[in-house]
């Protein structure tokens, strides 16, 4: 590499000229160097300007442009994948949906089917069993509704066949009236049912399925199953017997314990009570209106009637110790079968049918009550058939 002089040669060649002055050689060697200056500025300004340029070339709007471009089409080309698949899940997700509503649907349908087609049967029997006068024409009406096919599954036409067997040899009791063969004339027979069957079904567990299928919460009462166990037999040895007695009877009970979830009831709401009736409920002051609160299934209220039902079933204790209408069980079940025989309710149910309106303005007049005792009923009825 050549080495660059120490002084510029033009500046030397000045200093050695004779013939300049001192003056003016200093003012020539001004005027180079100034000149050297320039020329090594105006390089390094060149070498700058091309180092810019060859950056500069990759910021140019046409390569901006491009660049955009490309990012662009990219985003595009993501946000368009990315659309597509969230349309197949979303795709696939209506139609899991769609199929799902299809398969409850058909699920409701055949379940409406099956239960319309029990109540078709039950309306038969029924008929059959209450308007005919003997158990032979009644074992013989039955034996063509099987042969012809109009009674089939789900009843068990094994079981039949049986009756039917039994009623040829003699047995006329195989084959009872629906509801003990009562009439409007001579009103409800309170007597053993031959068959107690249907009253045997009130269980805990049908109870359960009930409240699930009314959607009920609210707690059940402490006991309510030993309650519910002695009006199973109250209503066995009382006559009710048929599936709409049975299904009446326990929607009354539910009604009068707000669906088995209390068996007494406060002493203030005693005492707002005794306030509002005071004739009817018979108490003398506030503090036998609490003493003699409403207590048990019927929810036996007021000391006038503790004294008139202690009389009727010559239990006079339950004056003297109001707390048995809750405590005792079978005590609270015998109650409250005097209450409906009372009020008459069971006149409404003649030959295996019971007027549910009429029946519950015998003892409640409200439209809610009515309400409340038509949707037990509905769903114990099913329970009955099954």
């Amino acid at each position: 590499m050549t080495q660059k002089p120490l002084i510029d040669p033009a500046i030397e060649a000045i200093a050695r000229d004779p013939e300049l002055s001192d003056a003016l050689k200093q003012q020539l060697i001004g005027v180079a160097h100034d000149t050297a200056k320039l020329d090594a500025t105006r390089g390094d300004a060149k070498d700058q300007f091309q180092a810019q340029h060859r950056r500069g070339r990759w910021n140019t709007p046409l390569w901006v442009a491009l660049t955009g471009l490309i990012t662009l089409g990219g985003n595009f080309a993501f946000d368009y994948w990315r659309t597509e698949q969230s349309a197949e899940i979303s795709t696939d997700q209506t139609r899991l949906t769609a199929e799902n509503d299809r398969l409850i649907a058909r699920q409701n349908a055949e379940a409406s089917r099956q239960a319309q087609a029990l109540s078709f049967q039950y309306d038969v029997i029924k008929s059959e069993l209450a308007n005919l006068k003997t158990a032979e024409d009644r074992a013989n009406s039955l034996r063509l509704l099987v042969r012809i096919g109009v009674l089939g599954e789900p009843l068990q036409l094994s079981e039949i066949d049986a009756i039917l067997r039994e009623v040829k040899e003699g047995q006329t009791e195989s084959l009872p009236p629906v509801g003990g063969g009562a009439t409007a004339a001579d009103g409800h027979q309170y007597k053993p049912c031959r068959d107690i069957t249907l009253p045997m079904r009130i269980t805990p567990g049908m109870v359960n399925s009930l409240r699930e299928s009314l959607n009920m919460t609210t707690p059940l009462a402490r006991g309510y199953e030993a309650h519910l166990d002695a009006l199973t037999w109250a209503m066995a040895n009382n006559g009710i017997c048929g599936p709409e007695q049975v299904a009446l009877v326990f929607g009354i009970a539910m009604l009068e314990t707000n669906n088995l979830q209390t068996f007494e009831m406060s002493e203030a709401e005693a005492i707002r009570l005794h306030k509002r009736f005071p004739k009817f409920l018979g108490n003398a002051s506030e503090e036998e209106a609490a003493l003699y609160r409403g207590r048990g299934l019927s929810m036996l209220t007021g000391k006038r009637n503790y004294a008139a039902y202690a009389n009727d079933l010559n239990r006079p204790e339950l004056l003297i110790t109001p707390d048995i209408a809750r405590n005792d069980p079978q005590l609270s079940a015998e109650i409250f079968i005097n209450y409906l025989k009372r009020a008459k309710v069971l006149d409404n149910c003649t030959n295996g049918r019971c007027d549910v309106p009429a029946a519950v303005k015998r003892i409640n007049t409200g439209t809610a009550a009515l309400e409340q005792v038509y949707l037990v009923f509905d769903v114990a009825l099913l329970a009955m058939l099954e």
